[in-house]
């Protein structure tokens, strides 16, 4: 594809290393973000106090999703870009 990148045939962690080599963004960062995520998902009552650590933890950290999608849209429309000048 015109990216210079092709997920056919990767694996979701295989994608998520590439976009690391591309600086969109971090594995370990993504896989924070995701853990929380799932935990928060979770709707255990009796562990109130711990979900509510985790969601402020989100929140502290949404920053660095926020950076992750300015990355990702900057990326497509390098894409987009390159695209339109090449037709």
């Amino acid at each position: 594809n015109e990216s210079g990148l092709s997920t056919d045939g990767l694996s979701f962690f295989d994608i998520l290393r590439e976009l690391e080599k591309e600086g969109i963004l971090d594995i370990d960062e993504w896989q924070l973000l995701r853990e929380l995520r799932n935990d928060i998902a979770h709707d255990y009552p009796e562990e109130l106090d711990e979900k509510i650590e985790k969601i402020n933890l989100f929140i502290k950290r949404s920053d660095d999703l926020l950076r992750v999608f300015d990355k990702l849209e900057e990326k497509y429309l390098e894409i987009k870009r390159r695209r339109d000048q090449n037709h």
